[in-house]
């Protein structure tokens, strides 16, 4: 099995999960997830997820429902999309390959 990215990581921080109501800094992100540090409660692998994408220079916050892939004993959490916002994907997809500085 070919256990290869389909999108480089960005670690660039603009990028904002909002689950339950509460934002959460994504530390790494592409337009097939993210990673979290979330401490609420520990999540099993395959749990589904669901919540708010806010993502810097983006005019609205997206939707999206995703699969827990990790979940650490650090609390950090990585969800892979089940479904992202069509115009969430397509900002994930514009800010991919630029550096913090083109960004910002």
């Amino acid at each position: 099995m070919d256990n290869r990215r389909k999108y480089y990581r960005n670690k660039t921080k603009n990028v904002v999960i909002l689950m339950d109501g509460k934002p959460y800094l994504a530390h790494d992100w592409s337009p097939d997830g993210f990673s979290i540090t979330y401490a609420e409660e520990k999540l099993e692998v395959g749990s589904e997820v669901r919540g708010e994408i806010d993502i810097y220079q983006a005019t609205e916050k997206g939707q999206f429902t995703g699969r827990v892939i990790r979940h650490t004993e650090a609390n950090t959490l990585a969800v892979q999309f089940n479904y992202i916002s069509a115009q969430s994907f397509v900002m994930l997809c514009v800010l991919l390959g630029l550096s913090e500085e083109q960004v910002h």
